[in-house]
């Protein structure tokens, strides 16, 4: 049998609780996400060189009773005689999801051995794309972020206002109290 626990928050709970979504959203948005999307949004403008596809396989993860699928993707080029190796895709590929179709699609466009643009930043030559600019992917953990630091700032923010309305009920009557006993 199962026993359910409530646990009661209370204001000073419902407070903390705001609060840190609302440090953890920021820190994921703007630690994490951020810079995906400005990678992302810089490489439309990146210089590129040809490349080879050197692995190209679905990698396959099990955990919980869950398994999930990414595409596993590797390539090299060069750039100033330097031979540099890359894994990423396109800004936003670490995705791991519980459909296989999607990690195969990519590993099907982009075959064991066969030749790529690669596009690279020119100031950080190690950080290259296959597919240059933004996509939806970009955006998911920038968003998700985001999503958290609103829920925080709400429940930070009307817990606040809990607690302004309940002052300011309490001098009222506080007040009322004064003015009726000091006639």
């Amino acid at each position: 049998m199962r026993k359910t626990v409530h646990v009661k928050l209370g204001p000073f709970g419902g407070m903390f609780l705001g609060l840190l979504f609302a440090v953890v959203g920021c820190f994921v948005a703007f630690w994490f996400g951020k810079p995906i999307l400005d990678d992302a949004a810089a490489s439309r403008d990146w210089p590129s060189v040809r490349g080879e596809i050197t692995r190209s396989r679905v990698s396959k993860t099990r955990l919980n009773d869950k398994t999930t699928y990414s595409p596993d993707i590797e390539y090299r080029y060069q750039n100033e005689g330097r031979e540099l190796v890359g894994n990423t895709v396109f800004f936003g590929d670490q995705i791991r999801n519980s459909n296989a179709s999607s990690a195969n699609r990519v590993v099907a466009k982009y075959p064991q051995g066969s030749k790529v643009d690669v596009y690279f930043d020119p100031a950080e030559p190690g950080n290259s794309v296959l597919e240059p600019g933004t996509s939806w992917q970009s955006y998911l953990v920038f968003g998700i972020g985001l999503i958290f630091l609103a829920v925080g700032v709400l429940v930070f923010g009307g817990t606040l206002f809990y607690f302004l309305m309940a002052g300011a009920l309490l001098g009222g009557v506080a007040a009322a109290w004064f003015r009726s006993s000091s006639r």
